[in-house]
């Protein structure tokens, strides 16, 4: 009687399964970056079209230029892209056999891991802003402040620097892609500077000093995500990098006219 009372064991846990390998994962992404590039040319080519319908544009080439640094554009491309780009990295993760938040890293950080990342974050935005000024460089981009001038409706470009570009980029980088590089034989060291560089060169609309600062800044997201897990707290990070150079930018276009 004791034996028939005795409780079952509880059955073992599936394993979990392997994340993609290096080339998978990067042949993967590439597919991602490829869709993000093309949902932008969509957009683009909308503008363009919504120009010459208009009356407008009479050198096509030049409007085409000045569209890179429109923050209208970028707003409504960055936002129309945001959302697929995520889907299908969702996608690869849930056909792999991962629950999505956990090959993504979706999950809520502890809050004293989020107030010491914000911390080191703080620190390095004080540091950075403090070379650039000592190098006599501007803190502002032109890139940010003719983006802030054309912005049309400016909630717009807040929402896509705040939510849409952290989404997208951190998904894809401090995500899927960190995630088939640190359990490759690589390792988390090079997944935290192979992502950072490619954060860098992900930002081409900057000359070569802004791609260097955004690597610098990518060193510590990537790091964050290392010591962490948690893509969620890197997206946060980016947002408020992306919101303290918003207000940057504000006061230098509105109040340092």
């Amino acid at each position: 009687m004791q034996a028939d009372l005795a409780p079952s064991p509880a059955p073992a846990e599936a394993p979990r399964p392997r994340p993609f390998g290096f080339w998978a994962t990067a042949g993967l992404s590439l597919a991602c970056f490829i869709l993000w590039a093309l949902i932008g040319t969509i957009v683009v080519m909308a503008f363009v079209a919504g120009e010459k319908a208009m009356g407008g544009a009479a050198d096509t080439e030049d409007y085409m230029h000045g569209l890179g640094s429109n923050g209208l554009v970028l707003a409504v491309a960055t936002l129309a892209a945001a959302p697929p780009c995520f889907g299908i990295l969702a996608l690869f993760a849930w056909l792999r056999g991962w629950r999505v938040r956990d090959y993504l890293g979706l999950r809520l950080p502890p809050w004293r891991q989020a107030a010491w990342a914000l911390t080191a974050l703080a620190f390095l935005m004080v540091a950075t802003d403090l070379v650039t000024h000592l190098v006599g460089r501007p803190i502002v981009p032109e890139f940010m402040t003719q983006a802030y001038r054309t912005a049309g409706w400016l909630p717009l470009l807040v929402a896509a620097l705040l939510v849409g570009a952290p989404l997208f980029e951190e998904t894809l980088l401090r995500g899927f892609l960190f995630r088939g590089i640190a359990e490759s034989p690589l390792g988390g060291i090079a997944a935290v500077i192979i992502t950072s560089v490619i954060f860098g060169l992900l930002h081409l609309q900057y000359d070569g000093y802004g791609m260097l600062m955004i690597f610098v800044s990518g060193l510590l997201l990537g790091a964050v995500r290392l010591a962490t897990g948690s893509v969620a707290l890197a997206m946060l990070l980016h947002s408020a990098m992306n919101l303290v150079a918003t207000i940057e930018t504000a006061i230098v276009v509105d109040v340092l006219k």
